[in-house]
């Protein structure tokens, strides 16, 4: 197993090539965030196209935990960006670390994971929003995250009712990602919203009382 770090447009590129196991996969992850820590580095891609090896759903599952909880111990925010694809890479991993706080996606190559970091990285500077495009941003991840978690309880309902399948068990870790995206979708939103009150005050107050008449006047309404 071979890792080789470097740094372009503000993201940590680490890429991982030959046969690599659980122990491996553990070194990889804690030198990377270390690596990101000492260079001031929250967004990482991880390259693992040229990597190979076999891991079982608990080695995934493990890997995913010890990851969040290693990253979170950190002074820096992370958004992991995963290249892969199966047997080696199968998403399982990222979702576990997702849940438990360290925002991680795979792709199956890295132009969609550049991108997709290139959208956290867009949303930290708002200045090119309009005020109100924010809270129409908030408002609509808050409606994608109710959807979301509509479709989880569902099929959270059709198992508990029906039984295990494998159909079954598919359709819920997708409607868990869903949901999972859809938390951080609004996590962002409200993330930016916040950043621009900070710096823009007056113009934020204005943006929030109007938007505090506008519910008032619906209230009197209805």
């Amino acid at each position: 197993m071979e890792l080789s770090i470097e740094f372009r447009d503000g993201v940590l590129w680490a890429t991982v090539s030959g046969r690599i196991s659980v122990a491996e996969a553990v070194s990889v992850y804690t030198a990377v965030c270390d690596a990101a820590v000492e260079h001031g580095m929250r967004m990482i891609l991880a390259d693992a196209s040229a990597a190979e090896g076999k891991l079982s759903d608990m080695d995934r599952y493990q890997l995913g935990r010890s990851m969040a909880e290693y990253y979170i111990s950190k002074r820096l925010v992370f958004k992991v960006a995963i290249v892969g694809k199966p047997p080696l890479i199968n998403g399982f991993g990222a979702l576990v670390a997702s849940n438990r706080g360290v925002a991680t996606e795979t792709f199956s190559d890295t132009a969609h994971a550049t991108r997709w970091l290139n959208c956290f990285g867009g949303r930290e500077v708002p200045t090119y929003k309009q005020p109100a495009d924010l809270l129409l941003a908030v408002d609509e991840a808050d409606r994608h995250l109710q959807e979301a978690k509509a479709g989880y309880k569902e099929a959270l309902a059709i198992i508990s009712n029906i039984g295990y399948s494998p159909d079954g068990s598919l359709a819920l870790r997708q409607r868990a990602q869903d949901y999972d995206r859809a938390v951080r979708q609004y996590s962002e939103a409200v993330t930016t919203g916040l950043a621009y009150m900070e710096t823009n005050r007056e113009t934020a107050l204005k943006l929030i009382r109007k938007e505090r008449e506008s519910v008032n006047e619906d209230a009197d309404v209805a």
